[in-house]
């Protein structure tokens, strides 16, 4: 449910669960019969806290490790070894 979420820009976890619970496809893509019911928003908050996600996206992180030099002069350096 959560990478359903993800993969259609939902944010909330209640709109997740009402997404998955008012839709068909959602349905048949976690295996429910039509007759059993979605699992609450609560569970996915359980289930989102056991999951390490956080992503580091600092640009000021980022180091250009080119040494500057040219083409032809790295592949130069390779061959010599």
């Amino acid at each position: 449910m959560l990478l359903i979420g993800y993969f259609q820009g939902i944010d909330s976890q209640r709109d997740v669960a009402w997404r998955c619970a008012d839709s068909r496809s959602p349905q048949e893509l976690l295996a429910l019969l039509p007759t059993e019911t979605n699992p609450e928003h609560s569970s996915l908050t359980r289930v989102r806290k056991r999951l390490p996600l956080e992503a580091n996206a600092d640009m000021k992180a980022i180091v250009r490790r080119d040494p500057g030099s040219s083409w032809k002069d790295y592949v130069r350096s390779l061959s010599r070894g």
